[in-house]
């Protein structure tokens, strides 16, 4: 059963992401509807006897309403009166509407978030290159091609020296089993059957030769923590092979060791799946280090290539503003919290407000080019290698710059943060008013 709230909210959610259809990076702030369908619906049906649940739950929430109230009052008082006149459902887009237009837009999924929602913090996108995002390479086919041009992002990283999750590839085929001369036995799938009943969903278990498999469900697993050993090699290949006979879906995510990163360099497994991309013909045209942003600059200035230059210095952490360059591996986060809190302060909202013009010009730069390279991936993708290349002259001696990239650098923004006695700051200091 769906309550009434739950309705309203999916279908305020699903005509908003309808009109918000469009680029990633914007934020269309002019669509409105007069009246969200369901809403209106709600708001009929509501007549009648007194609802105890609702006036329970607008006696529960009567702090939260001042504190919308105030944030109202102190961001956006000249729209004070609309906001505050719309339907209760309607409210938190309608502050979400106004502050989009006057400040920098909001992400799109708190446009029909509740009250307490929105107050928990600040609303911030941060669109800075993570490590994680480029080892994973879990991105568009156009990035993937345009960061394989530049030099590695994040030589300052310490876990450039670590070994991956599975710091290899891990081959498990019927062919493979009939290539090795080994076929799983009865007891070895009776084996894996077993293993997988026993173990709950979330489970893991942890096996001694240097492996650990997490159960997703009867029929998935993922494996994780692999050593780089030739046991623990040979054994997940057979447990693939086995896998496959019991239809169990095995994930994994391979990666290098800390040795092959060092001997063959962190940006070979990119270059490698460009070229699966493009053509490894394409690929070889591209210094064996990439390009720095300032060679971009100098190359593409000027020409109708210009947009690269701003995708150059977004993956480098060069653009000057902190939503390109910073990530979520710079903030600070409250015990317990997936996502970092950010204070609802003047500080936070005038500067974000002042660096999102120049922010959006590079978010559309990026695009462009973006699209241009997805639009004919082999075609536009080698017309742009072409003359990188044929206006390139490689100095004598080339020095690669390490772009130190520090995680733990702190984002210049408010954050709510632990205080180091299981309390947020903000906990501590209102204690410390009482007190």
């Amino acid at each position: 059963m769906w309550d009434i709230d739950s309705l309203v909210r999916s279908n305020n959610q699903a005509s908003l992401d309808w009109m918000m259809r469009g680029r990633q990076s914007q934020i269309a702030v002019e669509p409105h509807p007069k009246a969200w369908p369901l809403s209106v619906l709600a708001s009929r049906m509501l007549f009648g006897p007194v609802n105890l649940e609702a006036l329970i739950a607008l006696l529960t929430d009567a702090t939260g309403n001042s504190k919308f109230f105030g944030l109202v009052r102190k961001f956006l008082p000249e729209y004070e009166k609309k906001i505050m006149r719309a339907a209760k459902t309607e409210r938190v887009y309608e502050f979400c509407q106004h502050f989009s237009q006057k400040y920098y837009p909001v992400p799109g999924g708190y446009y029909t978030a509740n009250i307490a929602g929105l107050l928990e913090t600040l609303p911030v996108d941060l669109f800075g290159l993570s490590y994680t995002s480029y080892e994973d390479m879990s991105m568009r086919d156009g990035y993937l091609c345009l960061l394989s041009l530049l030099i590695y992002p994040f030589t300052g990283d310490d876990r450039l020296a670590q070994d991956d999750e599975v710091p290899f590839v891990i081959r498990g085929t019927a062919k493979d089993a009939e290539n090795q001369k080994w076929k799983p036995t009865d007891y070895d799938i009776g084996w894996l059957r077993h293993l997988i009943s026993i173990i709950a969903d979330g489970g893991v278990w942890r096996a001694p030769t240097g492996f650990s498999i997490t159960k997703i469900d009867d029929n998935h697993i993922k494996v994780e923590q692999a050593k780089n050993t030739a046991a623990v090699k040979e054994v997940l290949r057979r447990t693939l092979i086995i896998a496959q006979r019991l239809n169990i879906h095995v994930e994994f995510k391979a990666g290098r060791s800390a040795a092959e990163k060092k001997e063959r360099g962190p940006r070979i497994v990119l270059l490698e799946k460009v070229s699966g991309l493009v053509g490894r013909a394409i690929v070889e045209r591209i210094p064996e280090f990439g390009w720095t942003p300032e060679e971009i600059h100098k190359l593409v200035d000027g020409t109708k290539y210009a947009d690269l230059a701003a995708f150059a210095d977004w993956a480098l952490g060069k653009t000057g503003c902190r939503v390109l360059d910073k990530n979520y591996e710079h903030c600070s986060y409250v015990e317990g919290e997936s996502e970092p809190i950010f204070k609802w302060s003047q500080y936070n909202i005038e500067s974000l407000a002042r660096e999102w013009p120049r922010a959006k010009a590079i978010l559309d730069h990026i695009d462009n080019i973006t699209d241009w390279v997805e639009k004919n991936t082999v075609t536009n993708f080698g017309e742009l290698v072409n003359f990188l290349s044929a206006h390139y002259t490689k100095p004598k001696s080339r020095k690669i710059p390490s772009n130190a990239y520090d995680p733990f650098e702190p984002l210049d923004l408010e954050m709510v943060i632990d205080s180091g006695f299981g309390e947020t700051d903000e906990e501590a200091f209102e204690e410390e008013e009482i007190a």
